[in-house]
């Protein structure tokens, strides 16, 4: 947004998804410098504590209910919004590359996979409006220092996996990362 995407462009973005989804976005303070604040809202209430809830997972022979939603599921939604095909493009490719990651972390066929931190609304509106807020920038290429990947565990659904976690780490080979922690074996 502050690098010039219509706020409107985002706002329509978020409702061609039908998720009941809204976008709150507004100017804040960070310290003295001034900085847009976005939050994804779901029927009014922030989705962020919704999402942190959740978990990404494969069903097992004994779980029969889906909570996620499928990799064929999300590309669906993206494909049948109203939105740039190369926003599109990018958006669905972010799942596929989440998905095989996923999908090769625990031995199942992607098809299995189900997003739930991933394929929670709050991240599936993220994806999609940085990719149309991309494709509207016309970016053409990303530069990135290294990226500080943390430490410490998150809970997952299959228990507490180090940070960061092994899907994460798969879909950060080859890219020059860190940690702020100790700088040692």
């Amino acid at each position: 947004i502050d690098a010039g995407v219509d706020t409107k462009l985002l706002h329509d973005a978020v409702a061609s998804l039908n998720v009941g989804a809204t976008l709150k976005i507004e100017k804040v303070d960070r310290s003295g410098i001034s900085a847009s604040n976005i939050r994804v809202l779901v029927d009014g209430a922030s989705a962020e504590t919704a999402a942190s809830s959740t978990h990404t997972h494969h069903p097992t022979h004994h779980e029969h209910h889906h909570h996620g939603r499928s990799l064929s599921v999300i590309r669906k939604m993206i494909e049948s919004a109203p939105l740039a095909a190369t926003a599109k493009a990018t958006a669905i490719r972010a799942f596929e590359l989440l998905g095989q990651s996923e999908s090769k972390i625990h031995n199942v066929p992607i098809e299995t996979i189900h997003f739930h931190e991933v394929g929670a609304v709050d991240s599936i509106v993220d994806i999609v409006a940085g990719s149309v807020g991309a494709h509207a920038l016309a970016v053409e290429s990303w530069i990135c220092s290294p990226l500080n990947v943390g430490g410490g565990t998150v809970e997952c659904a299959h228990g507490a996996f180090p940070v960061p976690a092994p899907a994460t780490m798969d879909l950060l080979r080859g890219l020059p990362t860190y940690s702020s922690g100790i700088q040692m074996e």
